[in-house]
Parts: C-alpha cells; sequence; structure tokens
C-alpha cells in the first residue's frame, strides 16, 4: 500500500499534469525530410515483441514485401544488432505501446542506431484495446528514426486483445471484448501500409507527422510505471514450480530476474509483465493491489481463445 508521502507525490504529479491540456500546449508538425526516390530491392523490418502480436504485424510487413518482389530481413529486434541497420532501401520498425509510450529498451536500442543516411523509415505500434496514446507511442518511435538520419515514409497502430495482466484481473469483461483482435480487418490493414511504404520510398513521398495532445500524454506524465510498482504487493519467482527455462530472465529488458533465487529487483523492473506473460510454467507470482495476476498465455488457455493467424504466416 502507498504511504502518505507517497500518496501526496502522486498527487502533486496528476495535479501539474492535468494543468497540461489548459495551458494550450500543442505538438509541432514534423516537417518532411526529403529523400531519393527508390525502387525497394531490400527491406529491413524489425519488433520489439513481449508476447507475439507485435511481431506478428512485423512479420506480415515482411510477407507483403516478398510477395513484391522485396529481399527483406525480418527480425526480433532483441536479436539484431543497431550497427546491422545499413544497407537497406527501406525500413519498418515496430513496438507496442507501455504505459502510454514506447518501452524504454526500444527507444534506447533506436538511439544506437549509426546514421541512416535519409533511409525512409517507418513505425508501426500494436496496443490493446481499448487504445492507450497508440498514435503518439508510433511517434516517438519515429521521431527517434528521424533523429538517426532516417526519412520518415509511414506509421500506423494496430489493435490487439490487451497483454496487461491488471487489466483482465479488474476488468475481465472488458479485456474480454477485445478477444476477437486481430482480425480479418486488423490484417488487411497491415497489408495496406505495407504496401503504402513501398509506394512512398519508390515516389519519394516524405512523410510529416506530429503528435496528438490529449489525456494518453497526460496519463504517461504522471509516472504510471512508479505507480504501478507501488501498489504491486507480491513479484517474485516461485522456485518450487519452476522449471528453469529462463525465460523470464531472456525476456525483461532491465536484467532484473534471477529465476534461481527466485527474486525480482523491483528497483530495476519497469513493469512490462513480460514476464508472467510468458513463463510455460506460471511460476511468476504477482499480487496486484490484493488481485493475484495472471499470464497472457495462461488468461488465452484459461478463456479458450485462440488468436486469428493471417493467412501469409500458416503458410509458412
Amino acid at each position: 500500500m502507498l504511504n502518505r508521502r507517497e500518496v501526496l507525490k502522486l498527487a502533486a504529479v496528476s495535479a501539474v499534469a492535468l494543468t497540461v491540456p489548459a495551458c494550450g500546449l500543442s505538438y509541432q508538425e514534423r516537417p518532411r525530410v526529403p529523400f531519393s526516390a527508390r525502387v525497394v530491392k531490400n527491406g529491413l523490418v524489425l519488433s520489439y515483441s513481449q508476447t507475439g502480436n507485435t511481431r506478428r504485424i512485423g512479420r506480415l510487413i515482411a510477407a507483403v514485401w516478398r510477395r513484391l518482389g522485396v529481399e527483406v530481413q525480418e527480425a526480433e529486434l532483441r536479436d539484431f544488432h543497431p550497427g546491422q541497420a545499413l544497407g537497406f532501401d527501406l525500413i519498418a520498425v515496430g513496438g507496442p505501446v507501455n504505459h502510454y509510450d514506447a518501452p524504454q529498451y526500444l527507444k534506447d536500442w533506436l538511439g544506437r542506431l549509426p546514421p541512416l543516411a535519409q533511409t525512409p523509415v517507418a513505425a508501426y505500434v500494436t496496443h490493446g484495446l481499448p487504445p492507450s496514446n497508440q498514435h503518439n507511442t508510433a511517434c516517438a518511435i519515429l521521431e527517434i528514426l528521424a533523429q538517426r538520419g532516417g526519412a520518415p515514409v509511414g506509421l500506423e497502430t494496430f489493435g490487439n486483445l490487451g497483454t496487461y495482466p491488471p487489466a483482465w484481473a479488474f476488468f475481465p469483461e472488458k479485456s474480454l471484448a477485445a478477444r476477437v483482435f486481430p482480425n480479418h480487418e486488423t490484417y488487411e490493414k497491415v497489408r495496406a501500409f505495407a504496401m503504402r511504404l513501398l509506394a512512398a520510398a519508390r515516389d519519394g513521398k516524405a512523410l510529416a507527422f506530429s503528435r496528438e495532445m490529449g489525456m494518453g500524454d497526460v496519463k504517461k506524465s504522471l509516472a504510471p510505471i512508479r505507480f504501478s510498482k507501488l501498489i504491486t504487493n507480491t513479484h517474485e519467482i516461485d522456485t518450487a514450480r519452476c522449471r528453469g527455462c529462463g525465460t523470464c530472465a531472456r525476456l525483461c529488458p532491465t536484467g532484473a530476474i534471477d529465476p534461481l533465487r527466485g527474486t525480482v529487483d523491483k528497483r530495476r523492473c519497469v513493469d512490462c509483465m513480460g514476464c508472467i506473460n510468458n513463463c510455460p510454467a506460471e511460476a511468476v507470482r504477482m499480487v496486484y493491489w490484493g488481485k493475484p495476476l495472471t499470464g497472457y498465455f495462461q488468461f488465452l488457455r484459461e478463456n479458450q481463445i485462440k488468436i486469428q493467424e493471417p493467412p501469409e504466416l500458416l503458410e509458412g
């Protein structure tokens, strides 16, 4: 539980944040970055993905490009060194929304990219439904790509069943309402986006974009990761259930987990939920505001939910 000082601190931050819309703050449009039109012969698609939703979108983008004759390298971003992102005609990078923003690991990784020399770049974001600042999250990714010398040509967002365990712990009906996503319409949107990027690169059509002022950025300013960690009563590994596979430690972006000792360094944890969502033994124990949490894949099994896959990925 929060102590009095923590409650007062969060209340003060909230009061400041809620004045932001009243101050008339707005985001300026980022100008187009000119680049040379090109036929895309080789493309790069990278996804930072914790439960597979973002990677599924990236794989479909890659499949569309391959079908149109592009040689594509598609990978999980954690398995791809930033220095390898050179020599491509078009680059697309995707990630999830995490506490109303792009994950810090993803932003740090993008910041290590070499100069991209006006290579056409695009960003895509996956997000749970209902939406949660997804447009501005995509803008955050695209802004860093532009800072590294890329020429923005597109950004898009795609909804899916949420992956945040407290959501279905406290609001199960709302969470289950999104069980049909992603669906056929989602994948049609992905295909159209993939083709739009190729056309923009071919035509030399740069993108001007800007963030949108809304409650998502206000909520982001309220230190949601800190707040969420404060009301997490328990976060540990049940060593009796643990199989020693190392999945939780491998997916933890900050190295906060020691599965052998069954401990989680709560100071380093960024509340991404990757450990509880992916543990095959259901050995990660989290209690959030008094409620035990269930991981993503366990939630799918318990509710007999099967995520619809696009045909291109089923074909291999």
